[in-house]
């Protein structure tokens, strides 16, 4: 096998792995979103706006802000200041974890949730993991 095409992770720039992982992160979310309108109860009860969450504009709002963001961190990871972009990703990836923790365990507890939401809601935490493990990898000073 070509020596170049073995790239491992650790000779690769941190700025694109991090920025990949954010993509994956949104892209995990947004399959779960799609799958969930594919499933004809979960479609009829957010019509209906009768699902275990109240559909509200503030909502719609709020879930708005949360999608952009690691969207916005995709771009940012690559064109900030390397100690703005470190400390940036720590934070961001540190509260995305906690969010999609949380929204697994509720899924998991509360909700009555289909097996393919467990699987994009442990995905996100997954890939939120890795952002957070690369975050904070990172060392002062851009190599």
């Amino acid at each position: 096998m070509n020596e170049n095409a073995t790239r491992d992770s650790a000779s690769m720039n941190p700025r694109l792995i991090i920025s990949i992982a954010w993509i994956a992160t949104i892209l995990s979310s947004l399959q779960g979103d799609t799958y969930r309108l594919s499933d004809p109860s979960a479609l009829q009860a957010t019509i209906a706006n009768s699902g275990s969450v109240t559909v509200t504009s503030d909502l719609l709002l709020i879930m708005a802000i949360i999608f952009a963001i690691p969207i916005l961190l995709c771009v940012l990871t690559m064109i900030l200041k390397y100690t703005i972009m470190r400390w940036l990703n720590r934070i961001t990836s540190i509260f995305f974890g906690l969010f999609h923790a949380g929204y697994l365990v509720s899924i998991l507890v509360f909700w009555k949730s289909a097996g393919y939401e467990i699987v994009w809601a442990a995905m996100g935490l997954m890939l939120s993991i890795a952002v957070i493990g690369y975050a904070w990898k990172l060392p002062k000073t851009e190599i």
